[in-house]
């Protein structure tokens, strides 16, 4: 019997699809925000807030899915002191030369807008902009240009103790998920305390998919119930209405409301794994994935910094979306075609170690 590697295996097609619904809920979650902005939506408030709120869940996504590729990467080295050093080092480099682009693109802009970027960012202090061009202001607690760059201290940390944390699993092996288990109940208790530990848990369960080969084991299960894929996908979509009731009830008001949204974005990349998008679906979803770096990074200068008002212009939320997708799409697309023009592509194969 042939047994294809979508089936067993997390496939580069089917990460690119999860990247891209990532990138489709920042974009609910953030420009949808009705904290922040008014818009026209066909669902009552209450309703169109707690989508809102779940697609949260985008940040868990990537975390989960940067935790297994690092992991499915890692494993094809000799595990040795140095081979680990240069991997992170690598990582690193390649994490801050995309932010830097970002950064230099991005950042003196401000003046094209009218404001001095300095001034209007940073509270007219070079120790911020400083620490924000480093990567490490919500660390220093010093204001950042971009409220999503967060992000880019919290993926430096796990990158600097993954080849650790991957030890730590390979030497306790199965006993690992129970270890897995424990972290994600403790992190109820850090709820308010501590994000790095808190976004650290998805981060951990993509790796313990990849070192486990959870999804062949999976695939394993389903073959041997011959429950039929449309029953799998009910199954999932079941688990799933149970996570969000329980979140809509008991966690929405907490702090960290999306402690346990390693849940549902486990289940969010089960369902893509089972599900055939439409094609032009499917190719909108890739594409927003291969470009999710370079959105994530910026998406927050378009929509609430520079061009808010062209953002909004539209009011209804169900056309705002598809314009910013097309939006977004686009000006990673300069990007990326800026750096070829640049020869910023080459810099990073300089400086790999």
């Amino acid at each position: 019997m042939n047994i294809s590697t979508s089936e067993t295996n997390f496939t580069k097609n089917q990460s690119l699809l999860t990247k891209g619904v990532a990138c489709f809920l920042m974009f609910i979650h953030h420009l949808l925000n009705s904290n922040y902005y008014s818009y026209i939506s066909i669902l009552p408030a209450n309703i169109m807030d707690n989508i809102v709120i779940i697609s949260k869940v985008s940040v868990i996504l990537f975390l989960v899915i940067s935790g297994y590729g690092l992991c499915e990467q890692y494993k094809k080295l000799d595990f040795s002191i140095i081979s680990s050093f240069k991997f992170s080092i690598n990582h690193i480099l390649k994490l801050y030369l995309s932010y830097w682009f970002i950064f230099i693109i991005f950042i003196p802009l401000g003046y094209v807008f009218g404001t001095s970027p300095l001034e209007r960012f940073y509270s007219g202090s070079f120790f911020n902009l400083l620490s924000d061009f480093l990567g490490v202001s919500y660390l220093l607690k010093t204001p950042m240009a971009n409220r999503t760059w967060w992000y880019v201290p919290i993926i430096l940390i796990y990158y600097l103790i993954f080849p650790v944390a991957y030890q730590i699993i390979h030497k306790l092996k199965q006993a690992s998920w129970g270890l897995f288990l424990l972290m994600a109940g403790y992190a109820w208790i850090f709820v308010g305390k501590c994000a790095w530990y808190i976004y650290f848990i998805p981060f951990l369960l993509g790796m313990l998919l990849s070192e486990f080969q959870a999804f062949y084991y999976i695939y394993v299960f389903w073959k041997k119930t011959r429950i039929s894929r449309a029953l799998q996908i009910l199954f999932y979509l079941c688990i799933w209405s149970v996570y969000i009731f329980f979140r809509i009830k008991y966690l929405n008001l907490r702090t960290f409301y999306y402690v346990f949204d390693w849940v549902p974005a486990l289940l969010i990349i089960l369902l893509i794994r089972q599900i055939t998008f439409p094609k032009p679906i499917g190719d909108i979803f890739r594409l927003l994935g291969e470009h999710s770096g370079n959105i994530f990074m910026c998406h927050s200068f378009l929509y609430s910094i520079y061009t808010r008002n062209m953002v909004y212009f539209p009011k209804y939320s169900l056309i705002i979306i598809p314009l910013f997708t097309a939006y977004s799409i686009g000006v990673s697309i300069g990007i990326e075609r800026l750096k070829h023009l640049v020869r910023y592509d080459k810099l990073q194969k300089i400086l790999h170690i």
